[in-house]
């Protein structure tokens, strides 16, 4: 058993299209980052789209978002541009060599 602060494709609103496209797109299937790295890098093409081109202004862009809504979760941002508030932690458990989600553990 593995956790991490990543919920399962399945569990994801709008997954299966991602893993649909992502694989179109790089012939592998999503690992297990791959939605909160999408997810990151939309907030910081979205503070570049509104004028902010360095890595302070970024932060600072990030930082006045109440709430950011990625595919994966909602997003909030303290002054530093970390994310915020509760983490949800999943169970994974490797079956048959795929890393398969078996439940949350917080929330």
């Amino acid at each position: 058993v593995l956790t991490a602060p990543a919920a399962p494709i399945e569990k994801v609103t709008g997954g299966q299209d991602f893993s649909t496209a992502y694989k179109a797109a790089f012939n592998v299937d999503v690992g297990l980052y791959s939605v909160e790295a999408f997810d990151s890098a939309n907030a910081i093409l979205d503070a570049i789209k509104n004028g902010a081109t360095t890595r302070t202004a970024i932060n600072d862009y990030l930082g006045t978002k109440t709430d950011w809504k990625g595919l994966s979760k909602e997003m909030k941002f303290d002054s530093n541009g970390e994310l915020s508030g509760t983490v949800t932690v999943y169970a994974y458990q490797v079956q048959s060599g795929k890393i398969v989600g078996l439940k949350a553990i917080t929330g």
